[in-house]
């Protein structure tokens, strides 16, 4: 039973949640993924042992249900493909994906360059005037590639149809963790060179312990829920990336790989500047590079409680790499990378269940001192096409 005050720093709105931010800073790079989803939208100034926190913390969010949302999608996409061959002839045409397709809408064929009109769209079929736009019409070959240009309406034409596409959603767990601290009170007593065996240090050295199995748990955790032992735990992000997005280097990166990645993979939707999280083996490939070829620099704007982050700048767009010790202490992890785009990454809060200190919940007849600290948290991995993982370094 639960007897004492908790510990909360400051219980007012977001207030908490800026004053649990400044905890990464007792060891950043044991957890460098909680200490950038955290300070998202934050400002730090340090005014010697005073650390001022300003700006409103948007890579965390409080939910009421155990069981919360995250969002797949984004844009709509702007390309189908065909199901079958067709003649150059044919104006019925059945395509993978009909939801990217308006009325009227041009549809370009990258392979032949012949220019299409949708007339009509039914479900995946389309009815299609050929040859538009002083093109030729061509054969066209199963699983084609079809590009939507933008739609070509008669003069004093009525509006097409609404396209109307659903967004989805995948789900999450929260996930209750609880890291004990205490000493008996012959050790408060002991006094010892060098050594603190005070109940703040156990207390402080617990919440180290705690952030570095927590960082742990967004990366790898799984989601699950077991009825009938009432508990839940959270999936991590590794888990929710689009497996498409997973390209294996087999031991052999080299410069030209790892920007094709970056475009292809890393880059390739929605923003065109995120964050690498690294293995040492990743960073020390990438500084081999070291060449005309390569902006690498240092990124102030973007270092956070003293993690070192740079910038690697390509045309198609910017990471921001930044060591995540953790691949290094995980055997199946090392020689990983794993681009996230922050934005759409959140630390999650069950509504009462921020991270805090319950102090003196020891038995009444305990010869010593307890407390612990509790959270209830989960991961939110919204668009999981966004992220991208690099493997095999």
């Amino acid at each position: 039973m639960i007897r004492a005050a908790a510990d909360t720093f400051n219980i007012s709105s977001d207030e908490i949640i800026r004053n649990v931010s400044k905890l990464y800073m007792t060891e950043p790079r044991s957890f460098a993924l909680m200490s950038l989803v955290h300070s998202q939208g934050l400002d730090y100034q340090i005014d010697g042992s005073q650390v001022n926190v300003t700006g409103s913390p948007v890579g965390v969010i409080m939910v009421d249900n155990p069981k919360f949302e995250m969002q797949l999608d984004s844009v709509n996409e702007i390309k189908t493909s065909t199901t079958a061959a067709y003649l150059s002839t044919d104006v019925t045409i059945v395509v993978a994906d009909g939801a990217v397709v308006g009325k009227y809408d041009l549809i370009y064929v990258p392979r032949t360059g012949e220019i299409m009109r949708a007339s009509s769209v039914s479900s995946n079929t389309l009815t299609v005037t050929r040859g538009e736009a002083g093109t030729t019409a061509a054969a066209l070959l199963a699983s084609d590639e079809l590009v939507m240009l933008n739609s070509s309406y008669a003069e004093n034409a009525v509006s097409g149809d609404i396209r109307f596409k659903n967004t989805t959603f995948d789900y999450n767990y929260t996930q209750i963790a609880r890291e004990p601290y205490g000493n008996s009170r012959t050790e408060q007593g002991t006094k010892k060179y060098g050594i603190d065996n005070s109940y703040d240090r156990k207390k402080k050295m617990a919440l180290i312990d705690m952030l570095r199995k927590n960082n742990g748990n967004m990366w790898v955790g799984g989601r699950s829920i077991d009825s009938t032992n009432k508990f839940r735990t959270t999936g991590g992000v590794i888990n929710f990336i689009d497996s498409a997005n997973v390209y294996d280097v087999n031991n052999n990166l080299t410069q030209a790989e790892f920007e094709y990645w970056m475009r292809k993979y890393a880059l390739a939707y929605n923003n065109t500047k995120k964050t690498l999280f690294a293995s040492s083996k990743l960073i020390e490939k990438i500084n081999s590079w070291a060449s005309d070829k390569v902006v690498y620099t240092s990124n102030a704007a973007v270092n956070k409680f003293g993690l070192s982050v740079k910038t690697y700048t390509t045309a198609w767009g910017d990471l921001d790499i930044v060591y995540e010790s953790y691949f290094d202490e995980v055997s199946s992890l090392n020689g990983y990378g794993v681009c996230l785009d922050l934005n759409l990454i959140k630390f999650v809060y069950f509504v009462n269940g921020v991270l805090r200190a319950f102090d003196d919940i020891q038995e009444n007849d305990r010869d010593g001192r307890k407390g612990e600290w509790l959270m209830e948290f989960g991961v939110q991995v919204n668009v999981p096409k966004a992220h991208a993982i690099l493997k095999g370094v």
